[in-house]
């Protein structure tokens, strides 16, 4: 089951909004023109658990200021209204109402049935992702959740690395992973899972965590290109790199799994970026359902390439979000099977090439006759 549809009424820089689903949606366009919304909507959405709720305006630290100036500014109505259609036509309709005993909460009612969270499991990865660090604290991690941040990545690393060595619930799946046609020779266990597409974004590294005596913590350790190193020797990278992977991965073994991350690029060279590109494309193409917001032409060509090369893509979109004066539209943007984009609008990574021309021109003007 997918989610096919989502729109919005006076939320935010929305008036409305309808967005259309694929395997893999790709949320591209300019700074503050909406596509966090379309996150933030679907994380408030994570967290109703009944009929009858009332949901912060913050989400894991994340805040969103007063209820009230969330909603659409030139609105007449002091609610927000949510309409979002899932797989087999399943439709759920939200109504997001201002709390008169709480400024930072909304009173939401639906229209019945089994609740967002139950339907799916929803995985969030922000931006801001933690630094390199060596020491991990031990988490439960049965729920395979790396956190907003990749706090948690080593110890849910750590966990199904354990669980597949055990042959639990997830080896049969994890068994279908290994014998994709992509992998060029064997994959065995998820921590070879986990290296292999580790290797394949950023090179030749190898990661390797291993328990602390007497206390609650994982030690991580990074072999890149040399010896063995701790995290803070290697970069940022690799570290923001990492919870991607292990987060990717970790849906894979799971059904009904809405993997959303926020700039998988940051800190990733161009080559890299593309590759990042490719291993969320595989992961829709295992069954994850993948929304990714970036402003990285290379994740885009990355997975367009991906799905080119086998003849998938018809299962990825790309939203292309703008605002001229003050009017937000969105566009949306499909791949043919050469991995072509159907348009190309004003201002979607059109930059190099307006920067290549201005520089043109300055040389013309400035050389001698």
């Amino acid at each position: 089951m997918k989610v096919k549809s989502l729109m919005i009424e006076n939320f935010k820089c929305f008036d409305r909004l309808k967005i259309d689903f694929k395997p893999i949606t790709i949320l591209a366009g300019g700074n503050a023109c909406g596509k966090s919304s379309v996150i933030q909507m679907l994380r408030y959405l994570q967290r109703i658990d009944n009929d009858k709720s009332r949901v912060s305006t913050s989400i894991d630290q994340f805040d969103y200021g007063a209820a009230n100036s969330i909603i659409y500014e030139n609105s007449s109505n002091n609610f927000i209204k949510v309409n979002l259609v899932m797989g087999n036509e399943l439709e759920k309709i939200f109504t997001f109402s201002l709390n008169d005993n709480d400024l930072y909460s909304f009173n939401v009612s639906t229209n019945g049935g089994r609740s967002f969270h139950k339907l799916y499991n929803l995985y969030y990865l922000s931006a801001e992702r933690k630094a390199p660090i060596s020491l991990h604290e031990v988490k439960d991690s049965s729920g395979l959740y790396v956190g907003a941040r990749g706090e948690y990545a080593v110890s849910v690393f750590a966990f199904l690395s354990k669980m597949h060595k055990q042959r639990s619930k997830y080896s049969l799946q994890l068994k279908k992973l290994f014998s994709n046609q992509l992998y060029k020779s064997e994959v065995k266990g998820y921590e070879a899972l986990c290296n292999y597409w580790i290797n394949e974004i950023v090179g030749p590294t190898h990661i390797f965590v291993s328990g602390v005596e007497e206390v609650p913590y994982n030690k991580l350790a990074i072999k890149n290109q040399g010896e063995v190193r701790i995290p803070e020797a290697t970069g940022f990278g690799i570290s923001y790199c990492l919870p991607i992977v292990i987060q990717g991965l970790a849906c894979a073994l799971l059904k009904n799994s809405l993997f959303i991350v926020e700039n998988p690029e940051v800190h990733l060279h161009p080559k890299s970026q593309s590759r990042m590109g490719a291993f969320l494309a595989y992961l829709a193409s295992e069954g994850v359902q993948v929304i990714v917001e970036t402003h990285s032409e290379h994740i885009i060509n990355g997975a367009r390439l991906f799905f080119a090369r086998y003849k998938l893509e018809q299962i990825m979109n790309i939203i292309f979000f703008d605002n001229k004066d003050n009017n937000f539209i969105q566009k949306e943007i499909f791949v043919n099977k050469f991995g072509e984009l159907s348009e190309w609008p004003e201002d979607f990574f059109d930059q190099t090439e307006k920067d290549l021309t201005e520089i043109l021109k300055r040389k013309i003007v400035d050389e001698p006759n």
